[in-house]
C-alpha cells in the first residue's frame, strides 16, 4: 500500500457518535441550537441527515412529512445504506440536507456537494457541519492525523474552500459561524467550565467555536431571456445608394 492508499484508508475513520469526541454532549446541544429555528420555519416535507453523527441530532422541530437518516452502516436508527458520494436519492426531492462531519472524513467530499446539489430542491437549505481550522479544535485535528489517531484523521477544510464550492454548484452561502465549545477538552470543574465556555462564548465564538457551521441555499438558475426575432432586411452597398440618389437629383 502506497503513501496515498494509506491516507485514504485513514480518512474513511471518522467519529461514530457524539460521545467519542470531548464536550460532545455539548457540541451536539449546540448544533441543534442552532438549526432549531430553521427547521421550525422550513415549509418543505423531506429532511435528510447523512452521516453516522445524523441519529443523535434532535430534529425533532422538522414539521415535514418525512426525516431520513443515512449512513454506509446499517443501525437501529438508519433508514438508507449507502455512501455519501452516491446518494440513492431521487433528483431534486430534498427540502433539507445536513452533513455533520461528512466532508472531513470523506476521499472525495466536492462529489458529496454534487449529490447535495442533485438531490436538494430549489430554495432548499444544505446544513454543513464541520471542524473548524482556525481554532483549537482544528490543532487538534491536525495533530491527531499527524500523529495517526483514530477519529482525529480527517483531512481539515477551510470555510472559504468550502463556499467556493458551494458558489460554483448554485448554492448560496446565507450563513457561517463558529458554535461550540472553544477548547477540546474536558474541564473537571464545572463552575470554572460553564463560566469559561459562556464568557469566551460570547466574544469570540465567530472565529474560535470548535465547529464552523456553513448554512446555504440552493439559488434557482437565472432565465435567460429570448430575444425577438427581426425581420430581415437587404443591405445596398454604397455604390448602389449612390447611383439612386444620382437618378433621383436628375429627376427634379
Amino acid at each position: 500500500m502506497n503513501v496515498k492508499e494509506m491516507n485514504q484508508t485513514e480518512v474513511i475513520n471518522g467519529f461514530t457518535s457524539w460521545q467519542q469526541l470531548p464536550n460532545g454532549a455539548r457540541l451536539r446541544r449546540c448544533i441543534e441550537t442552532e438549526i432549531r429555528d430553521s427547521l421550525e420555519e422550513s415549509t418543505g416535507e423531506r429532511l435528510l441527515a447523512v452521516g453516522p453523527l445524523a441519529h443523535e441530532l434532535d430534529m425533532s422541530a422538522f414539521k415535514g412529512g418525512q426525516r431520513i437518516r443515512l449512513d454506509a452502516k446499517e443501525g437501529d436508527f438508519v433508514d438508507l445504506v449507502s455512501e455519501a458520494e452516491n446518494l440513492p436519492i431521487e433528483s431534486n426531492s430534498i427540502d433539507i440536507l445536513i452533513l455533520p462531519l461528512v466532508l472531513e472524513y470523506s476521499q472525495n467530499p466536492h462529489q458529496i456537494l454534487r449529490e447535495a446539489q442533485r438531490v436538494v430542491v430549489e430554495g432548499g437549505s444544505l446544513y454543513i457541519i464541520g471542524f473548524n481550522p482556525f481554532s483549537a479544535w482544528g490543532l487538534r485535528s491536525w495533530w491527531g492525523n499527524l500523529r495517526r489517531q483514530d477519529h482525529w484523521n480527517g483531512q481539515l477544510l477551510a470555510g472559504y474552500r468550502i463556499q467556493d464550492w458551494l458558489q460554483l454548484l448554485q448554492f448560496q452561502v446565507f450563513c457561517k459561524k463558529g458554535v461550540g465549545p472553544v477548547l477540546p477538552f474536558e474541564i473537571s470543574n464545572k463552575e470554572l467550565s460553564n463560566w469559561l465556555y459562556s464568557s469566551m462564548y460570547k466574544q469570540s465564538s465567530n472565529r474560535l467555536g470548535g465547529l464552523q457551521m456553513i448554512l446555504a441555499t440552493k439559488t434557482v438558475p437565472a432565465m435567460t431571456p429570448i430575444r425577438l426575432k427581426w425581420k430581415k432586411f437587404a443591405v445596398k452597398s454604397s455604390a448602389e445608394v449612390n447611383a439612386r440618389q444620382g437618378a433621383a437629383n436628375r429627376t427634379k
